[in-house]
């Protein structure tokens, strides 16, 4: 029996799922280093940072507020009895201080900043009206209790610091990047989230030296085209683990393989949106598994639309065609970024 899953339900279970990737495992193998040094670091010691920056999609937060959290932190937190067994996950999440997670705001200011660190810190008086290095030093000093020791930050959207809107948004920007970087010699390790052009930010800041380049890049076409299909093969299991459809759809055959890389552009969040709107479509059809047409029209509706892929696979026959195009990189996001970009997959 098929479609006894409803949409809203195959979304939220594509939005809780885990396939772990050789990036994803490099990424937390790195920010488990960065916590242990902390652990053992003296106050007065300087921290080092890592860096996810890559195009939309790729990935970055799923790692860091999704599967490093509850691959990495929740197990430690539940063996060290820090929380009683009957606190659900979630709650675990929001109350614990040990791995802390924190979005740069679109257009970013040293005051919301402030009010952000202290919020996520459970500072009772995040509202205070003070000085705005008050706010911060007091967020800086909640993290470095002995007794509730901050391992390690992540701010998320780094991207927005290095936006050029006008004079006024790159003074506060700045502000924020100096902040940031007196966190980093006051000993909090952080990890940097966001598109690939912050990088300008990071170099901004003089810190780059001390910022570990994480890969989250775009799984290329001929290198990673192993473990591109792996990733398909894992949302394959889960979607029958889960009862969407009974049998498997094939995605990870070579003539389908191919057409979900062009689509996707080696994107592997896109490439989950994509297969995700083709199981919606096959389980409202009632039909066992995704078929080539609902593949179609998931990309008609979402890469193609987004400007990720120029045309779309599934309406050409000829795979050598798309062999060649998968080569080449058309997504109209990434030929705003430098030349060291591309040359990533070269």
């Amino acid at each position: 029996m098929t479609g006894r899953v409803s949409n809203g339900v195959i979304r939220s279970l594509f939005k809780e799922w885990i396939v772990l990737h050789s990036k994803a495992d490099a990424a937390m193998e790195f920010l488990d280093e960065l916590r242990e040094a902390r652990r053992h670091s003296r106050w007065d010691t300087e921290a080092s940072g890592a860096s996810l920056f890559s195009a939309s999609h790729c990935g970055k937060s799923h790692i860091i507020n999704k599967i490093y959290f509850s691959r990495r932190i929740l197990p430690e937190l539940r063996k060290d009895g820090i929380f009683h067994e009957g606190i659900s996950d979630g709650a675990v999440k929001k109350l614990q201080r040990r791995f802390l997670y924190v979005k740069v705001p679109e257009k970013p200011n040293i005051g919301d900043f402030g009010t952000n660190l202290l919020r996520v810190v459970h500072d009772p008086f995040y509202q205070k009206r003070e000085k705005v290095l008050d706010r911060i030093r007091r967020a800086e000093d909640i993290m470095n209790n002995p007794d509730d020791l901050t391992e390690l930050l992540a701010l998320d959207n780094f991207d927005q610091l290095s936006r050029k809107a006008d004079r006024q948004t790159m003074k506060e920007a700045s502000e924020v990047q100096d902040v940031v970087k007196t966190m980093m010699e006051n000993g909090i390790p952080i990890v940097f989230t966001g598109l690939y052009n912050a990088h300008a930010a990071l170099n901004n800041m003089q810190i780059k030296n001390r910022v570990m380049e994480l890969d989250i890049m775009p799984f290329r076409f001929e290198k990673d085209l192993e473990e591109f299909c792996k990733y398909v093969a894992g949302i394959e299991l889960l979607m029958i683990e889960n009862c969407i459809f009974d049998v498997p759809s094939g995605l990870y055959e070579d003539d389908l393989l191919i057409r979900l890389y062009y689509a996707s552009q080696g994107r592997i969040g896109v490439l989950s949106n994509l297969i995700r709107d083709a199981a919606k479509l096959a389980s409202t059809e009632k039909c066992q598994r995704i078929e080539r047409i609902h593949l179609q029209k998931a990309v008609d509706d979402y890469p193609l639309k987004k400007g990720i892929c120029e045309y779309n696979p599934f309406l050409i026959d000829k795979d050598k065609k798309i062999e060649i195009d998968c080569k080449t990189r058309v997504a109209a996001d990434e030929k705003l970024y430098d030349k060291r970009y591309m040359e990533y997959f070269q």
